[in-house]
């Protein structure tokens, strides 16, 4: 039967071709995927779904972000400004107390700078620094063959730091030996006295102190001279005492 001449025919629409190879594309697609030539009309005019929108936005976000540092980067170098410290992973290890290899040095100098760091984080107070580097400092000196009263002294101020009170009385006694009124074996005692909360003790170590200062910094002794600052501030707390 032929169709009635008012009956309307459906125009289906045409698949869309690429230009350039003339095979059928997708409709939404924006290059060929046979041979990847850009398809006529832009990208923009083409509808999106949904979930093609979202990716859109999270893969903009991501690249604005990673030019946003790089171009904040590029102006901190050439302005001379350091550009923000990254945060260091949960698990790293804290830093070093000193990037030099204590191993490659003579025992004396090696436990020598480990004094220096204990003496150091007990003026500014971290007692996680001393409580760390005490005992190691301590092995480093029982490495030294013979100790001399500088030694005996850097051993004193660390159990003093430690508050091992007892091997810091044991080191008073040794300075004794070098010489009785020994100032630095004097300045011990008054530590101890003071930490025990003992008034008199402390007393009696400071008056002992002045009685031998001018007798002891006369001999000049190579520890005084290492220590002179420490024995300066301690003659002069002792005046006002």
């Amino acid at each position: 039967m032929s169709r009635s001449k008012h009956q309307k025919t459906v125009q289906r629409p045409k698949t869309p071709t690429c230009p350039s190879c003339s095979k059928a594309t997708p409709p939404d697609a924006a290059f060929c995927p046979h041979c990847g030539k850009p398809l006529g009309g832009s990208a923009a005019s083409r509808p999106r779904d949904p979930v093609t929108l979202a990716l859109y936005s999270i893969i903009g976000i991501a690249v604005i972000g990673s030019l946003a540092g790089i171009i904040y980067l590029a102006i901190s170098n050439n302005a001379g400004v350091a550009p923000p410290p990254m945060s260091a992973p949960a698990n790293s290890a804290p830093p070093s107390a000193s990037s030099v290899d204590l191993s490659s040095m003579p025992p004396r100098e090696a436990a020598d700078r480990l004094f220096n760091r204990v003496m150091a984080a007990e003026e500014q107070g971290n007692r996680q620094v001393v409580v760390q580097f005490a005992p190691m400092a301590l092995q480093a000196y029982d490495l030294v063959e013979n100790l001399d009263a500088d030694a005996h002294y850097h051993i004193g101020l660390i159990n003093a730091a430690t508050g091992d009170l007892d091997n810091v009385r044991k080191q008073v006694e040794i300075l004794r030996q070098f010489s009785p009124g020994h100032l630095l074996g004097l300045m011990l005692e008054y530590s101890v006295a003071e930490q025990s909360g003992d008034r008199d003790a402390a007393a009696k170590a400071t008056s002992a102190f002045k009685a031998a200062y001018a007798t002891e910094i006369g001999i000049e002794r190579p520890e005084y001279k290492a220590h002179m600052n420490s024995i300066e501030k301690f003659l002069a707390d002792a005046a006002g005492r």
